[in-house]
């Protein structure tokens, strides 16, 4: 075993295995050498932390930029966008503003948006979207939006079953 002295740091230097390991002693403290992390881990740690991060103004994983789309009067379109990569489905709530009960649809992990088709004309309802993913539900805030009012003839074609036709109507 080889020893070394430094004017103001003590460093000892063991020969092992043809190897040399050093220890360095400062101010009374042993500051050992850590080994270098694995390339992978620190990798993976990066990217978890940059996701937090740069998840969105409203955390990571919770549904953004909702948006309803008209096609009718009893007829909406919902599309959201969320910075989750693995989502396991998504919960959408809707009710009637003053309604005591509500409706929730599953949707697809995959999917990015859902038909909600059957609500009253010149209604105003109350949608959320709910991402679940890892054991967690992350939900968006409440959007607020009032159906279409229905014109008569488009009245009496929602009214009529599907298999007859209205001479009037088209």
């Amino acid at each position: 075993m080889a020893k070394w002295n430094a004017l103001k740091k003590f460093k000892i230097y063991k020969f092992v295995k043809k190897k040399t390991v050093w220890h360095e002693q400062w101010g009374g403290r042993d500051m050992r050498r850590a080994p270098p992390a694995q390339p992978v881990a620190v990798a993976l740690a990066l990217s978890l932390l940059l996701r937090l991060v740069n998840a969105g103004s409203m955390g990571p994983g919770i549904p953004e930029n909702i948006t309803v789309t008209f096609l009718n009067p009893t007829t909406v379109r919902v599309s959201w966008s969320t910075t989750a990569d693995l989502v396991e489905k998504y919960d959408v709530t809707y009710k009637p503003s003053d309604a005591s009960y509500r409706v929730v649809l599953e949707v697809a992990g995959n999917s990015d948006a859902v038909i909600l088709s059957g609500l009253e004309a010149d209604t105003q309802y109350q949608v959320t979207v709910a991402a679940l993913w890892g054991g967690h539900k992350y939900r968006s805030r409440p959007i607020v939006f009032r159906t279409l009012v229905a014109d008569a003839e488009t009245a009496k074609r929602d009214l009529l079953p599907e298999n007859v036709q209205c001479e009037s109507c088209r």
